[in-house]
């Protein structure tokens, strides 16, 4: 859910739009870290971002089909949630290749890593 909270941000993000994700795990005494806060995709350009693409699927019962125009690798977040005493946090981003045809579950969302850079 995270994932899909955060490809909706970067859809409509913007110098006056902040995301805020919070754990109620943890409470609200704590700073929390998310790996995802550290993917830069760089400046929109018409569908896609310089170094990637962001898909959504806000669908509550159908899986959407993707047909990329280029080669990607997903991001995936790993980890995350309540910082240190220190200042460290855990946590890693991961990329997995996927297929130019890619099935989109729904509420889901990916963000994507062209792999031309």
């Amino acid at each position: 859910m995270r994932l899909f909270i955060f490809a909706s941000y970067l859809l409509v993000s913007s110098p006056k739009v902040v995301l805020y994700i919070s754990d109620l795990d943890y409470g609200t005494r704590c700073i929390l870290y998310y790996p995802g806060y550290e993917i830069n995709l760089g400046r929109p350009e018409g569908e896609y971002f310089r170094k990637g693409l962001v898909l959504v699927n806000p669908d509550e019962f159908a899986a959407r089909i993707f047909l990329l125009k280029e080669a990607c690798q997903k991001i995936v977040p790993l980890g995350g949630g309540k910082v240190k005493e220190g200042g460290s946090w855990e946590g890693k981003i991961v990329y997995r290749k996927v297929n130019r045809r890619l099935v989109l579950p729904p509420l889901n969302g990916f963000v994507l890593r062209k792999e031309s850079l």
